[in-house]
């Protein structure tokens, strides 16, 4: 379980830079999917 917690850590790392740019950008949808 340990790999699959760090796997995940991984991928929200990229989400959150992800996140940020978009938000940025003023999108209601991508904020709605960051919230998920």
């Amino acid at each position: 379980m340990w790999d699959l917690v760090l796997e995940w850590d991984d991928e929200r790392r990229r989400w959150q830079g992800r996140a940020i740019t978009m938000i940025a950008a003023g999108a209601d949808g991508t904020q709605n999917r960051i919230r998920a």
